[in-house]
């Protein structure tokens, strides 16, 4: 028994369809800006950039993060570091390599990414994503996108900027109102 179709869209539309690809699971928006453009980690203000909570919920599913900057061309170099969470709430301040998981190389493109298998974390603690450009004070706006096949519930969560930004901004608002 053999089934001939008249045209290639039919027989698309009969074919077996593919394995599952990651979909979009949690999409953040963020900004460089003069106080969140901290450089790569060889730069003292490296901790100002911008940085993401991760919390997986399969073990070992594999994650893909994809770093998209919205800037004309010619592109900033930009990249990011994944590591391991001190705590649950408290933004990275400093680079361990005790906590690393996984960085990208800094490249001079309109994205980046990388996929990474993780496992769930002691008490549920989180990754900590930080996206950067490579030198210090480039500006722009970017998006950040976690998916996976495997892990429909993790999420992506931006962490505040330091205290001292947020005091500032509070101070601000709070001046402002008089």
């Amino acid at each position: 028994y053999t089934t001939l179709f008249r045209s290639r869209r039919a027989a698309r539309a009969h074919a077996v369809p593919r394995a599952s690809t990651p979909r979009p699971m949690a999409s953040q928006q963020g900004e460089w800006t003069t106080e969140t453009a901290g450089g790569c980690p060889k730069h003292p203000s490296w901790a100002a950039n911008p940085q993401f909570q991760i919390f997986p919920t399969v073990e070992g599913a594999s994650y893909t993060l994809l770093l998209q900057q919205h800037v004309p061309a010619p592109y900033h170099a930009i990249g990011f570091w994944l590591m391991q969470a001190d705590n649950s709430s408290d933004r990275k301040v400093t680079l361990s390599k005790s906590h690393m998981v996984t960085k990208t190389k800094y490249k001079a493109a309109g994205k980046v990414s990388h996929t990474v298998e993780l496992p769930l974390r002691p008490g549920g603690l989180p990754y900590i994503v930080v996206v950067s450009t490579f030198e210090p004070q480039l500006l722009g706006r970017f998006t950040l996108t976690l998916t996976s096949a495997e892990d429909a519930a993790a999420t992506l969560i931006p962490l505040q900027q330091p205290e001292a930004t947020a005091a500032d901004r509070k101070s601000t608002r709070l001046n402002s109102s008089h």
